[in-house]
């Protein structure tokens, strides 16, 4: 990990109050607002490296629906106490906001961040059985069908749709969106032959690129992926604009006691920071991201605002 990331750790261990030195004194229940699958993985390896130190257990718990939303607005109206997190992810606090009417919570006055927990690259691929090599070859492939090719994604909203669809505005190629509840079973589906091609978080890509099952041909990164170092950047390929990686945090019910949500961000931090959790996130295609609830307060304003402007010009829109 970078010095940076590093630095302000010894601030949060300074003094807190008498009655918040026992938190917590219950197992916390960690929501994970999709299907069981790898974000459900990476909550684990983090959380309970984390309730080793906490001295409780995290009760991981699946409520999916709306590409995260309904696990998150849960997490919203839940009390306030230290005791109901939720992993919050771009598209549910990001990108869902400027798409959902009447959307159900404000991402930055119901939650209170705890911290980023890691970013997710995203990478274009396909199955071998479609007899492209590389992206131009793909490209090409989706100019000569006039229907175009289809690809899918966990969710409208999701980083797989918003990166797919700066993809189609890059190359002015029709590329036909299939939403899906969760990546997991598009991505059943792409290998069934049913779908064309998918940008998929690494994370739930990574097993079948190694396994020869799913063939990567670019990633959407400013630098080419450490695990996947031979393959290409959008960037690389004339593409600068598909440059979009997605991220995962640690949010509480906006009102939880500042002593505890500092508790919480040194414990994230501290696991991120181990060697062993370092390996294993990469080892599944997750980059851990250390930081301060300020940094990842800063990091959600800027998607927010990038993706307003975003969203209008790509004409995505929930049906």
């Amino acid at each position: 990990m970078r010095r940076r990331e590093l630095a302000f750790l010894p601030c949060l261990a300074a003094p807190v109050p008498a009655w918040a030195q026992a938190y917590p004194t219950q197992p916390i229940r960690w929501v994970v607002p999709y299907p069981p699958g790898f974000t459900t993985n990476i909550s684990r390896i983090i959380g309970d490296d984390m309730a080793q130190r906490l001295g409780q257990p995290m009760v991981y718990e699946n409520r999916s629906g709306a590409t995260g939303v309904l696990g998150s607005d849960h997490v919203a109206k839940a009390r306030p106490d230290g005791y109901t997190l939720v992993m919050a992810t771009q598209a549910s606090h990001a990108v869902l906001p400027h798409l959902m009417p009447s959307f159900p919570y404000d991402p930055l006055r119901d939650f209170v961040p705890v911290g980023t927990m890691a970013i997710f690259p995203n990478v274009l691929v396909v199955r071998p059985e479609l007899g492209v090599r590389d992206l131009a070859e793909l490209l090409a492939l989706a100019r000569s069908r006039p229907a175009g090719l289809t690809y899918g994604s966990s969710g409208n909203g999701s980083s797989i749709h918003m990166v797919t669809e700066a993809l189609a505005m890059a190359t002015g190629t029709r590329l036909v969106h299939a939403p899906y509840r969760g990546a997991t079973p598009a991505q059943t589906d792409l290998i069934a032959g049913h779908l064309d091609l998918m940008i998929d978080n690494l994370p739930n890509a990574m097993a079948l690129i190694q396994a020869g099952r799913l063939l990567a041909l670019a990633s959407a990164t400013e630098e080419r992926i450490p695990q996947l170092s031979e393959v290409p950047t959008f960037k690389e390929l004339g593409l600068p604009s598909v440059v979009m990686e997605a991220w995962i945090g640690l949010m509480a019910p906006a009102g939880t006691p500042r002593a505890h949500v500092a508790r919480l961000n040194g414990e994230l931090n501290n696991s991120l920071g181990k060697a062993e959790v370092i390996s294993r996130l990469l080892g599944s295609g997750a980059v851990p991201i250390l930081g301060t609830p300020e940094e990842f307060s800063t990091r959600l304003a800027v998607d927010l605002a990038r993706f307003q402007d975003f969203l209008p010009r790509a004409r995505i829109r929930l049906d």
